[in-house]
């Protein structure tokens, strides 16, 4: 079995996004909440498919408005190298934070 990494927090769609990529592939939820990432497992078939690029930079992408997730997720892309991006929620504001390639 192969794993690769979707590139989206993980939502209700997880399993529809992997079986979008990889018919027959199971979506699962990977990492620590409220931050798990979408990830997909499915049989593996030469060749590999390429990685998923690594983001290990974080940065901000400004106040989350009304559109949440998937607009903080756009302007991470539009701002940054393989951006990603979901919004953090504190007491009195929420703020979009990005993932991406540095």
């Amino acid at each position: 079995m192969c794993t690769e990494g979707m590139g989206v927090i993980c939502r209700s769609d997880c399993n529809a996004l992997c079986n979008q990529k990889h018919p027959g592939g199971q979506g699962f939820c990977d990492g620590i909440w409220p931050h798990e990432m979408c990830s997909c497992s499915y049989p593996c078939g030469p060749p590999d498919p390429p990685g998923p690029p690594d983001r290990n930079c974080r940065g901000g992408g400004g106040a989350c408005d009304a559109c949440g997730d998937s607009c903080c997720s756009q302007r991470c892309g539009s701002k940054f190298q393989n951006g990603v991006g979901y919004c953090e929620y504190f007491s009195a504001a929420s703020l979009c934070a990005c993932l991406y390639t540095c």
